[in-house]
């Protein structure tokens, strides 16, 4: 027996591995708009209520769904809240219309939370962000003019990727650095039009968007924020898969080594 061949084997599966990606529910490039209302007396199918108060941070119930209360659904994806120890009550708002419906986030929640269904992996391209300037609900926001409250250094939003879809106790940390995290952005508050995310983003379990030092309602009172952004167009794609890394360029050098014992075997040996 050719000892070489189960080490081929091996090798070969390994790279397999190392440059695949896991199986996802995310197959084509897809895209959550949040619908639209038939009429101005029909509710919209995706939005049908007005504020939502599900966790799509927390286990799911076996269908995917938020376990707690409503969160968002469409094309594979949930759009939620997170959960969180002590103000239990923060809640994301619907913009319905019957032209264009989008999901406003303010200062009473700890941030927009996505992921897909089946809690599979899957890539963020765009977002349509509108952080726009606001006298009353986004007063710290940059624009023309620039108000003179607004300071780039404090008032931005962070957009983090994890590894992992299901991430409860995001809340309890600094809204910033996680073990977990994979992906990050940030985008200033006054930003408004289509946020492209960068590479990052294209092979990850759940995203979050929260402003800046506001990761829990309980922060967002202490630190007296005001903000609002509304979202749109969430488009996501299959995960890109993960490049080879240097460990797979070694038992690729591995692999030919083994070709070159094989084939040194196989010769004729001299008497």
């Amino acid at each position: 027996m050719n000892k070489a061949k189960p080490a081929l084997a091996v090798i070969w599966l390994a790279m397999l591995a190392a440059s695949s990606h896991a199986d996802a529910a995310i197959t084509a490039p897809t895209f959550v708009d949040f619908g639209v209302k038939p009429d101005r007396a029909s509710p919209n199918p995706v939005l049908p209520v007005g504020a939502y108060y599900g966790h799509a941070n927390t286990a799911p119930g076996a269908d995917g769904t938020c376990n707690t209360t409503a969160c968002i659904y469409q094309n594979g994806l949930v759009v939620g809240t997170l959960s969180e120890a002590i103000n239990t009550g923060g809640h994301l708002h619907a913009l319905n219309s019957v032209t264009d419906s989008e999901l406003s986030y303010h200062a009473d929640a700890p941030g927009i939370y996505i992921r897909a269904l089946d809690s599979t992996a899957f890539s963020l391209h765009s977002i349509q962000f509108k952080a726009p300037y606001a006298a009353e609900g986004n007063p710290y926001a940059g624009g023309t003019p620039i108000p003179e409250n607004f300071d780039p250094a404090i008032h931005f939003y962070e957009i983090i990727g994890f590894s992992s879809a299901l991430n409860p106790d995001l809340t309890n940390g600094d809204g910033t650095h996680y073990s977990n995290r994979v992906a990050y952005q940030t985008v200033e508050n006054g930003f408004s039009g289509t946020l492209a995310l960068n590479q990052d983003f294209a092979n990850v379990a759940a995203v979050w968007i929260h402003f800046h030092g506001a990761q829990s309602v309980e922060d967002i009172i202490e630190i007296g924020a005001e903000f609002k952004v509304q979202i749109d167009d969430i488009a996501v794609d299959t995960p890109t898969a993960v490049p080879l890394p240097a460990a797979s360029w070694i038992l690729g050098s591995g692999l030919l080594g083994l070709i070159s014992i094989a084939r040194k075997n196989r010769q004729p040996t001299s008497r």
